[in-house]
C-alpha cells in the first residue's frame, strides 16, 4: 500500500466512512470531480495515485491537511541534503562559486519548505 493510500484509509475510516461515503462527499464538494468508490480501492491499495486535483478534493473531503498526503521524511531525504551539500563544496573548491552558490540555496529554500510543512500539519 502506497503512503497516500494508507493516509486516504486511515482518515477515512476515521471518519467511519465507506469508499462509497467517501467517494459521494467528494462528488457533493466538488462536482466537477467524477470520483468512484472503485477509484478510491485503487488509491488505498496503491494501484493507482490519484492526480493532484483528486487529491485536493478528498483531502478536503475529508478535513485533511494536502500535505498530510506527503510521504514523510525517511533517512534518503537526509542522505540527499548531504549530498547536495557535498556536491556544493566541490564546486567550490573548483572555482564555480556562482553554482555552489545555487545549489547551496536551493539545500536551504528545500530544507525550509520541508520544516514549514512538518509544522503545519
Amino acid at each position: 500500500m502506497s503512503h497516500v493510500g494508507t493516509v486516504i484509509r486511515d482518515a477515512r475510516e476515521r471518519k467511519g466512512w465507506t469508499q462509497e461515503d467517501l467517494a459521494h462527499e467528494v462528488r457533493r464538494r466538488n462536482p466537477s470531480v467524477k470520483l468512484a468508490a472503485s477509484q478510491l480501492s485503487t488509491y488505498e491499495r496503491g494501484a493507482h495515485t490519484p492526480r493532484l486535483p483528486v487529491l485536493s478534493a478528498i483531502a478536503e473531503a475529508l478535513d485533511e491537511p494536502l500535505d498530510s498526503f506527503s510521504r514523510p521524511k525517511t533517512d534518503d531525504d537526509e542522505d540527499e541534503d548531504s549530498e547536495m551539500h557535498r556536491i556544493a563544496k566541490l564546486l567550490e573548491s573548483i572555482g564555480q562559486i556562482d553554482l555552489a552558490d545555487e545549489l547551496f540555496a536551493r539545500a536551504r529554500r528545500a530544507k525550509a519548505r520541508k520544516r514549514d510543512a512538518r509544522s503545519l500539519a
